[in-house]
This record gives C-alpha cells, sequence and structure tokens, in this order.
C-alpha cells in the first residue's frame, strides 16, 4: 500500500534480535543473497515499461526464467515489514475501536504475513490479544530453519487459506482473521472460495478486515488503472503465478462476496485517486463497472460473521 514508515520501537516479545527492516532479507548462506538489492532496480524498470507499454513483455520474460521467478514469489519486494508495522497495526485498531470491538483475548489469524513478525508482537503487547497466527502460502520467515513458536502466543505457519484441505483443521478457530494488501493477489477464480474460508475458521460472531490495493502493482504510483486497457485473457497468460499478478477485481465484486457468503459489513471505506488517468482504451471486461468503481485505488473493510457457510 506505500505507507510511510514509522520509527516506533517494535515489542521484541519474541527474543529475535532485528534491525527493523527485513524487506530485502535473504537466508543465511543463501546464494542468491546478491540479486536482492538489484529487486529496486528491477521496479524502475518496472515503472519505465510501463509507459513504454512493455509490462506484460517484461512479465513474460519473468515468467520464462523458472528460477527467477521463484524467487521473486517467494521473496517479493512487500512493504510489510517491522518499520511499517506501527501504521498497519493503528489503521486496523481504528476500525475495530470505532466499532466498540476489543481485540482483547481473541484470537487472530493474519493471511500473508510475509517476513514481518512485528504485527503479531502489537497486537499481543498493545491490545492483548490471546494469539497471534501469521500464515503465508510461502515460508519466508526463515528459510531452513524451523519457523518459531512463542510462549507470548505468535506462531509462524505455511497455509494456504484458498485450500479447503489446508483450513479443515481450523474450524471455528478464530475470533478475527486480517490482512493487508493480500487479497489482491489471489487468483480471480478462487476468491470467494476463500472468503467462504474465512467463514470456515472464525468463531461464530467473528470478525475479519481486509486493507485490499486496486491498483497496477506495475507502476500504481503513477499509473494506478493502466491494466485496465488489458482483457482478461491478456492479463492472466502473462502475469498468473508471477509477482505481477494482481485479480484486478474491483470493490463492488469483494463487496458481493462477503455479503452473499455469511458476512455484515460494519465497515467500509474506499480510497479514491484524485484526477485519475484511464487508458484511451478499456477493456470489455471492465466496462460493466461504474466509474466510482474503477476509480477507487484501495478500500479498508470490516466485517461480521453472522452466519456459517
Amino acid at each position: 500500500m506505500g505507507y510511510a514508515t514509522s520509527e516506533k520501537s517494535i515489542p521484541n516479545i519474541l527474543g529475535i534480535a532485528h534491525d527493523g527492516n527485513h524487506l530485502f532479507q535473504c537466508p543465511k548462506n543463501s546464494t542468491i543473497t546478491c540479486i536482492v538489492k538489484p529487486l529496486r532496480m528491477l521496479r524502475k524498470i518496472l515503472h519505465l515499461s510501463t509507459s513504454l507499454g512493455l509490462e506484460l513483455v517484461i512479465a513474460r520474460v519473468i515468467k520464462a526464467i523458472p528460477w527467477l521467478n521463484a524467487f521473486l514469489l517467494k521473496n517479493g519486494w512487500s512493504d510489510k515489514n517491522d518499520k511499517n508495522s506501527h501504521l498497519i497495526y493503528d489503521n486496523i485498531k481504528k476500525y475495530f475501536s470505532a466499532a466498540e470491538i476489543s481485540l482483547g483475548g481473541k484470537k487472530i489469524l493474519e493471511i500473508g504475513s510475509g517476513r514481518a513478525y512485528s504485527l503479531g508482537a502489537l497486537f499481543i503487547s498493545q491490545s492483548h490479544a490471546k494469539s497471534f497466527l501469521a500464515s503465508d502460502p510461502f515460508n519466508k520467515h526463515y528459510d531452513g530453519e524451523q519457523p518459531p513458536v512463542d510462549a507470548h502466543g505468535i506462531t509462524f505457519e505455511k497455509i494456504d487459506f484458498t485450500n479447503v484441505h489446508d483450513i479443515q483443521k481450523y474450524e471455528k478457530t478464530f475470533d478475527v482473521v486480517l490482512s493487508t494488501a493480500v487479497l489482491e493477489h489471489i487468483h480471480r477464480d478462487v476468491c470467494e472460495q476463500l472468503v467462504k474460508n474465512m467463514n470456515h475458521v472464525l468463531a461464530p460472531g467473528g470478525y475479519a478486515f481486509h486493507q485490499i490495493d486496486f491498483k497496477d502493482h506495475f507502476n500504481g504510483k503513477h499509473l494506478p488503472f493502466n491494466f485496465y486497457k488489458y482483457s482478461n485473457t491478456q492479463w492472466e497468460a502473462a502475469t498468473r503465478n508471477t509477482i505481477f499478478y494482481t485479480n484486478r477485481l474491483r470493490y463492488s465484486d469483494w463487496k458481493h462476496f462477503f455479503q452473499n457468503n455469511g458476512f455484515q459489513i460494519i465497515n467500509l471505506h474506499k480510497y479514491h485517486k484524485e484526477n485519475p488517468t484511464f487508458p484511451k482504451k478499456i477493456a470489455s471486461d471492465f466496462r460493466s463497472y461504474g466509474r466510482d468503481d474503477l476509480e477507487v485505488r484501495a478500500m479498508d473493510i470490516l466485517v461480521q460473521k453472522v452466519s456459517s457457510r
């Protein structure tokens, strides 16, 4: 989402030494550690390629290099690091406080936690949550090592929450499910199933909070809606199973998924892009959306489970 960084200290309740910035850390003894810093240069190249209309060409080239594609998928360039965890935490807490929902004693699940453990540390230390499970389909935390299990209630687990079999054992386990800038990366054909799976793992009356980034991730700052010019067929063929993939679903789609799968919306906040620039020609896949839908660059949504699915 492009949060600004915060220099506040992170509660180090795991007892793990860190420098406050896990964004580009590679595992020790990694043979590809030297590639990490050039990822920043790759982002600059992607921004330029978007301006030239070559972004899907770049995506196809990287997709054709299996080891590079796998490395990017596993390590990525997520901004979900310790420095901005305070800002993410404060944003989530704001919605729960406004709805007068206490997080004390709650069992919390984060979907797509990335590397940073500090968000869980904040929920445990400041909101007095009972437990915090940080899950990710890629085991990014400590490659080759056992993820830490902490007495304070923070655990890490490799879980694919789009997979029904992966989540069976968690039926009605959690009081809160949350994610930040994750759901836009889920394959579009399993997004509604993911919402159903959230319902499955939540206890009756449980809550889900998600911030979803709807921008084009090739150059979201300057050309956030550039991908409207590509059909679903073109987009999926070039970007699926790459770091560049976003499902391009809009806020109305996600609203529909939650409302039709046992959730009641408590709060939905849309972030609009001021004076948005759209491609000269928008693909037919997007012509059924209203302009208000197409202009939304992100949303925060807080929902409550009201029935099982």
